[in-house]
Order: C-alpha cells, then sequence, then structure tokens
C-alpha cells in the first residue's frame, strides 16, 4: 500500500507539499519521476519485496514507462509464472513489477487480469500518454482534477490541497454529506475534484483530455455464475471460496494480523487467517473504560482469540482519551465522514503492536445479508403485499408498528435507503428526491436480494466504509484487507437464492460453514455493530456546542435548524450521536481547509 500523486500538462504545483502529505501512506520510501509533460510521486508502504528493488516510481528498461501503484496484487504469483512461460524476466519480487511487465506483454488486457486492490497510474513518455486504473469495487482511492490543458491524480484529497492543485471545498456536495454522512461519489469534498470511477481504465493525452478504455462492472452484476444445486452446496461453496480468498490475501513479506470485533465476521477471518499463518496470528480489539451504555464486545473478542490461540491485544480508551485523538482523527480522515472514528482507534493501536497488513470483516454483512433490510426486502419478495398509503412512511416509523414490508410494497427497494438516510439533514424534498434517484439509477434490477447487495455495496460500503478505512488506516501507515469483497466469492455469492441467505436468519450460510470454529458466545449472540460512546464526550465540551457548530457551518449553506434538531436529539438520547457527529466532523474539517 502506497500513496501516489501525478500531474501531466503545465499546472505548475509545489510537488514537495504533496510528497509530504502522503509520507504518512508510504511511510518506508519515496520516489519522484519528472519529464517535460509528466511528474510523478510515490511514498511507499513497504510489503512486497522489502528491498529497493520494489521502489516507485517504477521504470522499464527503455525507461519509457513510469509506474505507480497503490494497493496489492493477489494473483501476482499466477500472472509472473504465465508471464515468465511468454520470456519476460523479472528484476524484483513485487506485485508492481507484474502489472509493468504484463502490461507491456498484454497491454491495456492486463487490467481486467488483475485480482487485487489497486489504483494505478502509468506514463507512456514515447505515446505522451497516462493511463489510470482503479479495482472494480473501488477499495481503493483515487482522485482526478482535469482542467486547462492538465491532469493531476492522488491517492489523497489532502495531497491535492497540499499541491496547491485544489484547495476549495465543494459547497455542492455538502448537500449529499448531510443526507448520507459521506460525500456521494463521484463527488468529492474539493470542488473540482472527482473520484475515479471503479473498475475504469482511462487514457489522457495533451490534446484527447480524460478517455475511458473500458469499464469492469461490478463483480456479480452481469458475469453469469453457476448457481449451487443445493442449499449444502451453498455452504460448501461460500466456505471453499472464502478460504480460498483468506489464503490468496495472506501473501506479503511481513505479518498479517486481523481486526477482531467480537462478532461472527472477523472470528471467522481471524480463524481461517490462523489456519493459513505458520505463526501466531496478531488479533486487535478495542475495548472501552469507565463508559456506561458502551457497546464493548472485548469479551467476546477475547473468548474468539483465547479458541483460536492467536496473540490478542485488546486495546481500551476512556472519555478523556477522546480529546487528545479528535484532532489526529480530523488529520487522518482526508473527507468529513460520519464514520471512521473506530478504525481510526484500532489503527493506530495496529500499528503500536508492529502490524503493517491487518484484515477488515467489512463486505460481509454486504455480501451475506447481514443488516435488517436484507430480510424485510426478501420477506416483500416471498409475500408482495397490496401497496397502502402508509407504505410512503419510512421504514423506521412502520417498524415499530411491524409494518415495515408495506413500504418495500408501496416504494420497492428504494424503501431500504430509508436506512441509510441521516435524520435532520435539513434538505427540501426536492433535492432529497434527487439524491435517492441517483443512488438508484445505476441498478440493473430490483427484483432480487442480489440488487440489494449491489445497492448497498455500492452506497454506504463503497462511500463510507471503505473510503473511511482506507484514509485513516493508510494515515497510520497500514494496509487493510477485505476477504469478504473478493471478486469471486461476491460474483458466487450474488448467484445464490436469497431465501437461502436468509435460512436460518441473517448471513446463514457465513453461520452454518464455520459456525464451529468459534465460541458458542459469538456465534449466539445478535448482532449489535460497533458503537463508540461519542454522546457524553459531546455533550460536555464546549468546543462541540451547537452554537459554535452552526456559526461554521453557515457559510456553507448548512440550514442552523438541521444542526440544532440534531444536538437536540442527541441530548434526548446520548445513544444516538451520528446524526450530530456528521456536523461536527464536517465543520471542524471546513475550518482546517486553507483560507
Amino acid at each position: 500500500m502506497c500513496g501516489l500523486f501525478g500531474v501531466v500538462g503545465t499546472q505548475s504545483l509545489d510537488l514537495e507539499a504533496a510528497r509530504e502529505a502522503l509520507i504518512s501512506r508510504g511511510p518506508d520510501d519515496s520516489g519522484t519521476y519528472r519529464s517535460d509533460a509528466c511528474q510523478l510521486i510515490h511514498t511507499r508502504l513497504a510489503i512486497q519485496d522489502l528491498s529497493p528493488l520494489g521502489h516507485q516510481p517504477m521504470l522499464s528498461a527503455d525507461p519509457t514507462l513510469a509506474l505507480v501503484f497503490n494497493g496489492e496484487i493477489y494473483n501476482a504469483p499466477k500472472l509472473r509464472l504465465e508471464l515468465e512461460a511468454l520470456g519476460c524476466t523479472f528484476r524484483s519480487h513485487s506485485d508492481t513489477e507484474v502489472i509493468l511487465r504484463g502490461w507491456q506483454r498484454w497491454g491495456d488486457a492486463v487490467w481486467p487480469r488483475l485480482d487485487g486492490i489497486y489504483a494505478c497510474g502509468l506514463w507512456d513518455e514515447g505515446r505522451q500518454i497516462l493511463t489510470l486504473s482503479r479495482d472494480p469495487l473501488g477499495i481503493k482511492p483515487l482522485y482526478v482534477q482535469e482542467r486547462s490543458g492538465t491532469l493531476v491524480f492522488s491517492s489523497e484529497l489532502s495531497a491535492l490541497q497540499a499541491s496547491g492543485a485544489a484547495t476549495e471545498p465543494d459547497q455542492q456536495a455538502i448537500a449529499a454529506y448531510g443526507l448520507w454522512g459521506a460525500y456521494a461519489s463521484p463527488a468529492s469534498a474539493l470542488r473540482g475534484v472527482q473520484a475515479f470511477p471503479p473498475g475504469q481504465v482511462a487514457q489522457w493525452q495533451p490534446r484527447g483530455g480524460l478517455r475511458t478504455i473500458s469499464q469492469q462492472d461490478l463483480p456479480g452484476a452481469s458475469a453469469p455464475v453457476e448457481v449451487p444445486a443445493s442449499f449444502e452446496a451453498a455452504v460448501a461453496g461460500v466456505a471453499k471460496r472464502l478460504r480460498a480468498a483468506v489464503e490468496a490475501q495472506a501473501i506479503g513479506d511481513v505479518p498479517v494480523g486481523c481486526f477482531l470485533s467480537g462478532g461472527l465476521d472477523s472470528g471467522i477471518l481471524a480463524a481461517l487467517l490462523q489456519d493459513a499463518s505458520l505463526e501466531r496470528v496478531t488479533t486487535l480489539s478495542v475495548g472501552f473504560r469507565d463508559l456506561p451504555g458502551a457497546e464493548d464486545e472485548s469479551a467476546r473478542a477475547q473468548a474468539t482469540a483465547d479458541l483460536l490461540g492467536t496473540d490478542h491485544h485488546a486495546i481500551r480508551f476512556a472519555s478523556a482519551d477522546f480529546d487528545g485523538l479528535f484532532d489526529a482523527f480530523l488529520g487522518a480522515i482526508d473527507a468529513p465522514s460520519i464514520d471512521g472514528f473506530n478504525t481510526f482507534l484500532v489503527s493506530r493501536a495496529a500499528r503500536q503492536v508492529g502490524l503493517k497488513v491487518a484484515f477488515s470483516g467489512l463486505g460481509a454483512d454486504e455480501v451475506f445479508a447481514g443488516y435488517p433490510q436484507f430480510s424485510q426486502w426478501q420477506r416483500a419478495l416471498e409475500a408482495p403485499l397490496r401497496p397502502r398509503p402508509r407504505g410512503l412512511l419510512p421504514v423506521q416509523l412502520l417498524r415499530l408498528i411491524k409494518q415495515e414490508q408495506q413500504a418495500y410494497a408501496r416504494r420497492g427497494l428504494a424503501a431500504a435507503l430509508d436506512l441509510r438516510q441521516i435524520p435532520f439533514h435539513g434538505l427540501g424534498s426536492s433535492q432529497r428526491r434527487r439524491l435517492l434517484a441517483e443512488r438508484l439509477q445505476t441498478l440493473a434490477a430490483a427484483d432480487s436480494l442480489a440488487a440489494l447487495s449491489e445497492l448497498e455495496l455500492i452506497g454506504y460500503l463503497r462511500d463510507t466504509l471503505l473510503r473511511d478505512t482506507d484514509a485513516v488506516s493508510m494515515h497510520a501507515g497500514l494496509e487493510v484487507r477485505v476477504p469478504y469483497l473478493d471478486q469471486a466469492l461476491i460474483r458466487y455469492s450474488l448467484a445464490i437464492p436469497g431465501a437461502w441467505h436468509l435460512a436460518e436468519g441473517p448471513k446463514t450460510l457465513l453461520r452454518r460453514a464455520f459456525a464451529h470454529r468459534l465460541p458458542q458466545l459469538v456465534t449466539s449472540s445478535a448482532k449489535t455493530g460497533f458503537n463508540l460512546p461519542l454522546g457524553p464526550w459531546l455533550l460536555s465540551s464546549p468546543r462541540f456546542a451547537p452554537q459554535r457548530i452552526a456559526a461554521l457551518l453557515k457559510p456553507w449553506g448548512v440550514p442552523r435548524r438541521a444542526v440544532l434538531a440534531s444536538w437536540a436529539y442527541l441530548r434526548a438520547q446520548p445513544g444516538r450521536w451520528q446524526p450530530y457527529w456528521r456536523w461536527v466532523v464536517l465543520a471542524e474539517w471546513l475550518a482546517r481547509c486553507p483560507a
């Protein structure tokens, strides 16, 4: 994992400032490439081939090609063998060189061959062409700005700010942030900067601008997959593919650890990672001290670690610790978000115990029907109800009278987005309808459980969970891998009949396949999620007073009533801190932006 930055064209930028902004993503090494038309910067977190032979930008022997790459290619050993059989020779053992040699041999046909998480920039000096590519799920970030005959790209918004390429926050994008608690891609927090589309390969030339060459679909969206013949075959197929994903992603020349929340998803990964490892795997969990009402899964995490025999580290925080960590979190998050603070805490802890790589259970809920809306949607599909007027009410309200299926019967899959909207957003009805339509328009179909999985994968997971996790973990110099988002596993899972996923409740197939590997304390517990006890802390600090937060947000068009309503909700229910936290993080991030 690394940080990358590049500029092609005529724009003059502060490249040293951009490099400094990316150092946390790559503390082990840094390099530059300069030609008349292109300048590239790379900071390296060395994981595969720790020697200087893995240095980037990596150049071809000519040297007409220069590659900067952020990510991991899990099938690099297999691709290396194919290339060697075709006569290619290698100097290093890095996956970066596999991409470079693969492009020299196969051209742009190399990109769909890659199985991994990646963002790449490849400059061809002879043809004066830049090629950009990003993994199909958008696990690794890539931002682009195109204007006045110049293209700038980067792993982080902070580097674009530091370089002077883009410094002004995007006021129009704040509306989506208010609704979802995150910026809705392709928009970003900076004006004129967009997230490069996942799965896309594009080329930039001085006279032609940025042009799409190819587009890989979300895994499972269109590729045909053999449907398992029976429920038992589906359980076996899931177990086989998840085990293969963990084994493939356990590669590298440094130890791989695992976040251990105390739940099913991370416990399964820890078990499979321990199976694939010759040494004791390091696991980490986060808990709390003297914080009444906090959801603390430390005991369950410890029970899992004891059963598996991992080297477990339980990190505990008190409310006073948040004061010293909040500003560091703002420096790490890269863009405002309602999420990410929990991953920030555990990522810091992982780095402090010496890890460079850790597994996370992200994606399990989206791929294996873990959220409540999956059960609601499947019931509506199996027994469609006659639409009634009350189906227009939010799912949250209808759930109180056990009528949430009416929302799905009346509004279809759009009803699931009720659970993703953050209350007290301050938007008008037309703004909100437009944002909902934008999130739904990418779905090819809306009549299966797989369609809801796709909606979660391209929405909440991509724009919030994956973006935040990458930002805060890489700021700590930690690479996070997500085996549940293995492409083959997703394709297989989305082809399985929805009823099988929910036959015995959420994540039935995972429980059937791996429950015997975990303590009963874990397998019998209901999903609770990771709930930080931030409410009392927010209420007690003058820094987060609603008058101050509202004043900071007023120039950006956030209605004062939205801030005050969120504050009142927090005071009434300190455990529901997310709506107000959304405005706090946005206000504090905007205050840090250059004037």
